[in-house]
């Protein structure tokens, strides 16, 4: 990038340009951001961030800059690593509905970790009232299939869900076998891998944005 931003002769506008056509695969840096590196090299000599400062909220700008300067020295860096070293906390978002033939119920937010009891009262209170707008002849016909993920594998959750349906459950642990990842993709998995259930993000105001996409599918 720096290269780049001393062949255009420190003009960012062009060094954006030049930036994307030589790397047209690679997630393409702001104008601001090449000055941004510049100055902050030209200030401390380095584009590392100091120790005692990695564990502090830092500004967007600041993550962008360090975060850009940490895959460029090594393209190969784990997410989680720039999560520790920048001090970014990561947030998520879990979703749940059902997809029952040519209908799709929900989706429904569940704040918080998704654990066993969170998941297990979600079925005893919540799932109910949820399946009302289907057809009786299908609430009480229908089977309930999920990923296997260790939450819908957990021993409470999966007492509630032999409580509500029985034998009419796949999934890991039920009475239909279906293992957790398995090579046959799962309706969820083949219809839903775009739009993940579950989004990890490192920027706090998508929050809100995540939550209206989904509603919008």
């Amino acid at each position: 990038m720096l290269l780049i931003y001393s062949e255009c002769q420190q003009n960012s506008l062009r060094g954006k340009n030049l930036y994307a056509e030589r790397y047209p695969h690679r997630s393409q840096p702001s104008r601001r951001t090449f000055k941004n590196v510049c100055d902050k090299l030209k200030e401390t000599g380095s584009l590392s961030v100091r120790k005692s400062e990695r564990r502090k909220r830092v500004t967007n700008e600041e993550n962008e800059i360090g975060v850009l300067a940490s895959v460029v020295k090594n393209p190969h860096i784990k997410s989680r690593r720039i999560e520790r070293e920048f001090g970014i906390s990561r947030w998520s978002v879990n979703v749940w509905c059902v997809i029952t033939g040519d209908k799709i119920v929900g989706p429904h937010f569940i704040n918080g970790n998704l654990i066993g009891n969170i998941y297990a009262n979600f079925i005893k209170d919540t799932l109910g009232p949820l399946l009302e707008e289907l057809p009786l002849f299908t609430r009480h016909t229908m089977w309930y299939q999920h990923d296997g993920c260790p939450t819908h594998y957990s021993l409470i959750a999966r007492w509630e869900l032999d409580e509500k349906f029985l034998n009419r459950r796949s999934g890991r642990g039920g009475p239909i076998s279906w293992p957790a990842r398995s090579p046959d993709l799962t309706p969820l998995d083949y219809f839903l891998c775009k739009i993940k259930c579950k989004q990890q993000c490192y920027n706090r105001e998508l929050l809100q944005p995540v939550r209206q996409y989904v509603l919008t599918l």
